[in-house]
């Protein structure tokens, strides 16, 4: 806070004073020399007085001392001496110094995030909730329950701390502090010095080490310690001992998370190499790279973001190519640092890197930003959608007209699919239905046909072409009388609308199944 003028300073004085007797407390007045007596620092006094002005809790320590005194007269003053305070380990009074500040926002700095407002959080050790039961049952046994009734009477640490913090760091930052931010700052706080004070819950609670041994890190939270405590009655409570003295102040570190950015679009695949996904077995890469690291890695270094996921609109094998109209993805991006980059311009950029680097085994188009209550569209419509597939088939027998005409004049053919062999070590049998809306057959020669399928999402075309040993019923092989097997198959077209296409970017989409290409 910049220098006020002593004229300045006991103007504030005076409206703290008299906000302090609006709010009733002088009858707490009395408890301030033994919370003095316990090692508290002048604002935790205060929160244990009940003053819950927050602006009071930024103000200067000459300041809150000034108005101690006016308050109390002639009190010891903790801040004469050098001793830390017993119930904050002297991190609320920290956020009125310079020293402190500094490099309070050096480590903000360094994180290097953009973000157009912030939340800022807090998590305290353990210890000191145990400090405050201590320090609100010896209140209560000193002056009785009508003065100090519950636990919840006085001010929190976290509230005071927010309180401390939220005029410094905003005018610093020259950023707003918004609760529901897309970026938080969290201060995560630990006092090795002080963590095995819980162990003396140990003599009250048979349960606490066993409970203890569930936490992460066998470390007794904040959360943790108050559950236990708010279970023990009061003659319990007054056992506790009173905070002892304090010799290191508190450490913390300060962690930062920015909400995932959600990047969108198609991708056509034309290797019959490349893997949707890292595809390893026992370890070992069975392809050099995938559709998802092609796509997924150069958004995630261009965002500086700590982890991706990949999303898309089902999936084709390694084996099998998307053509068309391409499939729709979205990557998630956690935690990234440069939110301020996601133009439409970069974009372009990114796409044409993205493109240019997968050195014609895929491209990606329309791609951008999207929310995340857009994506919900990719698992919303795994049902509703339908694609069309073209396979290479090859029969036992020549093809012939009347064959052809069995075929083209198939419509809403409802095949009974138990799950296919070659996936059946990844996932359970079943048996599903699913549809074939329409089929188109084209010879090539006597054993050769294009066979254009548009089928419910889910179809295992693969296993309809050649039965998969009469796992799907009926398939290619039964409906013609013969043996059938499929060369090779590609994905022309994925019904679903998203994302939004943009409109300076060719659609190479097929709008209708007559106008399948017949040979690719």
């Amino acid at each position: 806070p910049s220098r006020m003028t002593d004229a300045e300073i006991e103007a504030k004085i005076s409206v703290y004073e008299a906000s302090f007797h609006e709010k009733k407390l002088d009858a707490k007045l009395k408890a301030a020399p033994l919370l003095f007596e316990k090692g508290l620092c002048s604002l935790c006094v205060f929160r244990y007085l009940g003053f819950n002005d927050p602006d009071f809790y930024a103000e200067s320590n000459e300041l809150i001392s000034r108005l101690l005194h006016k308050l109390l007269g002639d009190v010891p003053n903790p801040n004469a001496t050098e001793e830390i305070c017993r119930t904050c380990y002297d991190i609320l009074p920290s956020f009125s110094k310079k020293t402190f500040l500094d490099r309070f926002f050096q480590n903000i700095k360094l994180g290097g995030y953009d973000f157009p407002d912030y939340a800022f959080s807090f998590v305290i050790p353990g210890s000191i909730v145990l400090r405050h039961f201590s320090i609100y049952q010896s209140l209560r046994d000193t002056f009785g329950p009508e003065l100090f009734p519950q636990a919840t009477d006085f001010v929190s640490l976290k509230d005071g701390l927010k309180w401390a913090s939220g005029i410094v760091v905003t005018n610093e930052l020259k950023i707003p502090f918004k609760f529901q931010s897309q970026f938080s700052i969290v201060m995560e706080m630990t006092h090795p010095e002080t963590l095995e004070d819980s162990e003396v819950l140990a003599q009250h609670d048979h349960t606490y080490r066993r409970r203890k041994s569930n936490l992460i890190s066998n470390t007794p939270t904040e959360a943790f310690i108050t559950k236990v405590l708010t279970e023990l009655p009061p003659q319990v409570l007054s056992k506790l001992p009173p905070p002892g003295k304090i010799h290191h102040l508190m450490n913390y570190v300060l962690k930062f998370e920015h909400a995932s950015i959600y990047v969108a679009g198609r991708y056509n695949k034309y290797s019959r190499t490349l893997s949707q996904t890292p595809w390893l077995i026992d370890g070992k890469r069975k392809t050099e790279t995938s559709v998802e690291e092609l796509i997924g890695l150069p958004l995630k270094e261009f965002f500086q973001a700590k982890e991706m996921s990949f999303m898309s609109s089902g999936r084709e094998d390694v084996d099998v190519r998307m053509l068309g109209n391409g499939r729709p993805f979205v990557i998630e991006l956690k935690s990234p640092k440069l939110v301020f980059m996601a133009s439409r311009e970069n974009m372009a950029k990114l796409q044409q890197k993205i493109n240019e680097d997968a050195r014609s085994q895929l491209t990606v188009k329309y791609l951008q930003c999207v929310s995340k209550e857009q994506t919900k569209v990719i698992k919303d419509g795994e049902e509703q959608k339908t694609k069309v597939y073209r396979a290479l088939v090859w029969t036992s027998r020549p093809l012939t007209q009347a064959d052809v005409g069995l075929l083209n004049n198939t419509k809403e053919l409802v095949l009974d699919q138990d799950t296919p062999i070659r996936v059946l070590h990844r996932r359970s049998l079943s048996t599903r239905q699913r549809t074939v809306h329409k089929l188109r057959a084209t010879p090539i020669n006597d054993k050769y046909f294009f066979l254009d399928c548009l089928t419910q999402a889910g179809t295992y075309i693969k296993e309809f072409v050649h039965g998969d040993l009469g796992r799907t019923r009926p398939s290619i092989g039964t409906l013609l009388q013969c043996e059938a097997d499929l060369a090779y198959l590609d994905v022309m077209m994925i019904n679903l609308d998203f994302p939004p296409k943009i409109e300076d970017q060719s659609d190479d989409a097929i709008k209708k199944d007559e106008d399948l290409p017949t040979n690719q």
